[in-house]
Formats: structure tokens, C-alpha cells, sequence
């Protein structure tokens, strides 16, 4: 009688771990999450804000192709009130995601599918899954990254000075883009401003696992301050880095590059 009573308390231990796991997860964290039977359903529950928009995304695999999706349910008071569904899984790896305007409704239930029917054996893997506001991006700190060729210091109104040396290579800072919305174009943008011309400029990297990576940059500025704008896609890259860069040489050596104003924003 104690055994199966004990039993019983475990078993209820477990059940309630695992709802406790699936509920009031925190936008903008990353996860992978392996489905493994037919029928199986992961879900993440996330408190929202009203006239918002937001992303469920993943990097979706599957063992079959067209067995697998996302779908997300809004919430009002309580009820469903809205209900989306991504496109299924390709043959090849790809990010797919539910992008979605929250109206009035103030939570929202994401849940990472393995169809019914699908055939013994098969699975699904949704790696980096993230579920982000459209409107919020967000980064590493500018100073967590070691510096890189060039001496470096930060400004309490966030600007950046980057002072070159007479070295060949280009003096560099960087961070990462730890929350933004797949498929989606967004904009870099600086003020430049230095005691010579051609001696700053923007870039963005973007690249992910067995993925050809990209590197967009800017001209060197022409001008003592001038504001430059990169425009990217974040299209299926699992990760993206921004640059910004200063001319190293004896033209350039100890003359202060200046980027202030720095921005990304969703470019309409």
C-alpha cells in the first residue's frame, strides 16, 4: 500500500513538472525541442501585450517532409480567440515561423507539432526555437566581445570611439543580435564621425551552421561626420553580428572615430 501510494506521489510530481515546464516561458529565449512519437505537442505559454506584433520561429527538421508545423492560439480573458498555423516542414531544414498581431488578446500558446498519422519512426526537431516581439530587438553588450586591433572606449550616452593605430588591419568592435524576427529586413544605422575622411564604416555579418555566411558593409565615410544605414535580411540565418569599423594606418593613427546615434530598426 505505501509503494503504490508512493508511486502515485511520484507520478504526480512528474505531471506537474511538466506542465509547470510548458507554461510561462520568457520571450526571447532560445530552445531545442526534439519530437520523437506522432501525436506529440510541446507547448510554451507566453503573457503578451495587447496591439503587438510577434514571432514563433524555429529551425524546423524532420524525419519526412510535411509532418510537422507550428501553431500558435491567442488568448482573451481566458478564451481562444485567434488560432494560426505555420506552413509544414520542407525536405531540407529551413526556418519556419508565425508571425501574428495580438488584437486584444493578452496571452499566447505556441505549440510545436508532430502530426497524428505520421509513420512510426518519425520525428521532428525544432532547434532555436524563439518566440520574440517584432518591435523589440535585442543585442549583446557592445563591451562583453573582446576589443579587436584598435584601442576602444564607450561613452555614458552611448557612443563609441574607436582609435587606430598603424597597423593594416581594420580596428574593429562588435556584438550579437540575441532577439529579432526571422524573414524579416532590418537597418543599421550610425553617425560617423572622425578628424579624416574614409576612416570609419558599418557592417553586418550573418551566417549559421552549414550556411554560406554573408558580410555586408558600408563605404568608409567621405565626409568629417556623415550617418551611414545598412539595410539586412535576417532570412533563415541562425546568427547575425554587427560591426563597426575603424581604418588602421599611419594616415589614420590616433585620430578618434566617433559612432553615435547607433540604431537597428524594422525596415518597412
Amino acid at each position: 500500500m505505501k509503494c503504490r501510494v508512493l508511486l502515485t506521489v511520484i507520478a504526480f510530481a512528474v505531471c506537474f513538472s511538466l506542465a509547470a515546464h510548458d507554461r510561462d516561458k520568457q520571450a526571447g529565449e532560445l530552445a531545442n525541442i526534439k519530437l520523437s512519437l506522432p501525436q506529440t505537442v510541446v507547448k510554451r505559454s507566453y503573457d503578451i501585450k495587447k496591439g503587438a506584433a510577434y514571432s514563433a520561429s524555429a529551425l524546423l527538421s524532420a524525419s519526412h517532409p510535411q509532418i510537422a508545423w507550428i501553431e500558435v492560439r491567442l488568448l482573451e480573458n481566458g478564451k481562444e480567440a485567434k488560432f494560426f498555423r505555420s506552413a509544414r516542414n520542407a525536405e531540407q531544414p529551413m526556418r519556419t515561423s508565425v508571425v501574428f498581431h495580438s488584437g486584444n488578446c493578452d496571452r499566447a500558446e505556441v505549440r510545436c507539432v508532430l502530426l497524428s498519422d505520421a509513420v512510426p519512426g518519425s520525428f521532428a526537431d525544432f532547434n532555436e526555437f524563439r518566440f520574440t516581439s517584432c518591435d523589440d530587438v535585442r543585442i549583446q553588450s557592445w563591451e562583453r566581445r573582446g576589443p579587436s586591433r584598435c584601442v576602444r572606449k564607450f561613452a555614458k550616452d552611448g557612443s563609441i570611439v574607436l582609435i587606430p593605430n598603424k597597423g593594416r588591419n581594420r580596428g574593429t568592435v562588435s556584438t550579437i543580435l540575441t532577439q529579432y524576427v526571422p524573414g524579416s529586413k532590418y537597418t543599421l544605422s550610425a553617425d560617423i564621425i572622425s578628424q579624416r575622411p574614409g576612416a570609419g564604416e558599418i557592417a553586418v555579418h550573418l551566417g549559421g551552421k552549414g550556411m554560406k555566411s554573408l558580410v555586408l558593409r558600408s563605404y568608409p565615410n567621405k565626409k568629417l561626420r556623415e550617418r551611414h544605414e545598412l539595410t539586412f535580411n535576417t532570412a533563415n540565418y541562425t546568427w547575425i553580428m554587427i560591426e563597426l569599423r575603424c581604418i588602421n594606418g599611419k594616415k589614420f593613427n590616433a585620430k578618434p572615430v566617433t559612432f553615435s546615434n547607433i540604431s537597428i530598426t524594422p525596415a518597412l
